[in-house]
Parts: C-alpha cells; structure tokens; sequence
C-alpha cells in the first residue's frame, strides 16, 4: 500500500487526512504525521498502519488526561480510571499514564500534599475524612499514612474541630442543649472527625458558646 495524499483537513487546520491508494484512511493530528514521519508516495505495511492507529489513539487518550488534569490534579489511579471509562485500551492507558507521570503531571504523594492542603484552606476536616477522600481518589494507603502523619504535625485536629463547631455555633446558639450536641455531633461527623474529638469539642459546646482560647 502506498500514502496517495495527505491532506489538511477544511474544519480543522490541525488534523489530516490520510489516503492509502487513492481511498481514504483516516484522520490523524498533525503531531502523529510529523512524528511518524508519514508523506505522500510512502509504502506502508500493516504494521505501520497499526502504529499509526496506535500513535493516533495514544494522542487522543493523551489530550483527554491533560484536558482532566486542567480543571484539578489526578491520583494515578484516577487517571486509570477514567482513560479506561472513555474505553481506550490497557496498553494505551498504560503508555498515557507513563508518559504523564515522566511529564511530572501525575504524583501520588503532591496530588495527596495538595489535596490535603487545599481542604484545611476551604472546607477543612478531620483525618478521618481526609482518608476517605484519598481512598475514594485511589491514593495508595501507605502514601494516605505519610500525608496525615504531615497533616497531625501540622494541625491541632481538635482546635480545627473547635473552630468549625464556634462557627456554626452562630446559628444554634439559642437552641436546646440537646440539639445543640445532637446537631454539633452530626455536622462534626460529616467533617469526618475521630469520636473523641467529637465528644470532647460536642460536651464544651453543650452549655452555650464557650470563650475564645487565649
């Protein structure tokens, strides 16, 4: 088989198409002819016709991983997931996510790092919610135990339970001593705070609105 024409194609400037004895092929992203090296009169086997269906696929898959990591970072296994989700196969999956990971665009423990940090800054939570977070973002358990090991450094997991609990003490402060724990514990809860915190930070507020520390 011999390349007959590779042509630009109207509605998209970036993409060609490719003619292989005088019918068309397929349309491919400039970046794969130019890698691929592909021009008009080239004989092509088969397998060269499979690694330009494979480079063409590797570059979709590709474009759709940094198209998800432009909204938000990505767990590898996140990443996994949905590349396999858009029904790319497992060795395109595979290549993709080596590629990504060499490009520095995915890291278990930043992803973790920041994910963490992020929280504390805009809804913050206990260690307990935090690692279900990172469970259901497919962090590995022993990179989840070296982040909230940095996480019960950095924070005092009770002083961040007392502060959300002052905060939204502001709408129950009138209300009933038991609907005041009833409502704190659930709220706390949700947080995803340790039962003791929660017991602890729950019988303080349970009079009213204590004094602000220091």
């Amino acid at each position: 088989m011999k390349i007959t024409k590779i042509e630009v194609q109207k509605k998209h400037p970036h993409r060609r198409s490719i003619f292989l004895d005088g019918e068309f092929f397929k349309g491919v992203d400039e970046e794969v002819v130019v890698r691929l090296g592909l021009k008009k009169d080239q004989d092509i086997d088969e397998e060269r016709i499979h690694e330009i269906l494979l480079s063409e696929e590797k570059r979709k898959a590709k474009e759709y991983g940094l198209n998800l990591l432009s909204f938000r970072g990505r767990s590898i296994g996140e990443m996994r997931q949905r590349l396999e989700e858009r029904g790319f196969e497992e060795e395109i999956v595979d290549s993709v996510v080596k590629e990504l990971k060499e490009m520095e665009f995915l890291d278990d423990l930043k992803f973790a790092r920041e994910w963490v940090r992020s929280r504390m800054e805009g809804s913050p939570k206990g260690s307990y919610g935090l690692r279900l977070e990172l469970q259901e973002k497919k962090v590995s358990d022993v990179i989840i135990h070296a982040v909230l090991e940095e996480y019960s450094e950095k924070y005092d997991e009770r002083e961040v339970a007392r502060t959300l609990a002052m905060k939204r003490m502001r709408v129950l402060a009138n209300k009933e001593r038991g609907v005041i724990q009833g409502r704190l514990a659930d709220f706390l809860t949700r947080r995803g705070f340790s039962y003791n915190v929660i017991k602890d930070v729950v019988h303080e507020f349970s009079h009213g609105m204590p004094k602000e520390n220091g």
